[in-house]
């Protein structure tokens, strides 16, 4: 538990009142490995602990860090508002996690729709794969605007600084799939912050 205790040594949870606070509990690996996740918030920063939890025993087995992951389609264009393409994606449900806007500098106009269904704590490969299916399942109306409307998938991803070592991005063989029906391009941005592990 060496590595737990340089974490908690560098960094502090946020507390609600007397209790640490959870953010999201993720119950995505209990029948798998058996364990859930409990994300907390950390003082100060983008990331976040990761505390794997045995559902047996009710032990935490680990504590490491969770990249803030943000992954979201944007959809711009010169021709129509941001309502017109809101409007006509029609992706309904996930309404409360849209952001849409129209710019106009310099006379040129740009409007510009950004989807993040799942803004919460979550691991890299279980947010694009949730956008992506999403996105499979209203295909024909985002290859119907492609005339009138650019895509692409944008990633921030903030990670822990450590001493070196940032952590890895996958891409499954169905990312990829569902990437290339979709005619999507994607973009990464990655920076790190916090402290360092102590020597």
């Amino acid at each position: 538990m060496a590595t737990t205790e340089q974490y908690l040594d560098i960094h502090q949870p946020i507390y609600d009142g007397n209790q640490i606070k959870i953010e999201r509990i993720d119950r995505e690996k209990v029948n798998k490995e058996g364990v859930i996740i409990a994300y907390v918030p950390i003082q100060g920063e983008y990331f976040a602990f990761a505390l794997y939890i045995n559902v047996s025993s009710n032990d935490i087995t680990g504590i490491i860090t969770e990249s803030r992951n943000s992954v979201f389609l944007k959809a711009t264009s010169t021709t129509l508002t941001a309502k017109q393409i809101f409007e006509d994606l029609d992706i309904v449900g996930y309404t409360t996690h849209w952001h849409f806007e129209d710019n106009i500098n310099d006379g040129a106009k740009l409007s510009y729709v950004v989807f993040e269904p799942n803004p919460e704590p979550d691991e890299f490969e279980d947010k694009i794969l949730k956008l992506l299916l999403i996105l499979k399942s209203h295909q024909e109306k985002l290859l119907g605007l492609s005339y009138a409307v650019t895509y692409y998938l944008h990633v921030v991803m903030d990670f822990h600084g450590r001493n070196q070592m940032l952590g890895s991005i996958i891409l499954s063989e169905q990312c990829i799939t569902l990437l290339n029906n979709l005619n999507l391009k994607i973009q990464f941005d990655i920076t790190s912050w916090g402290n360092t592990f102590k020597s």
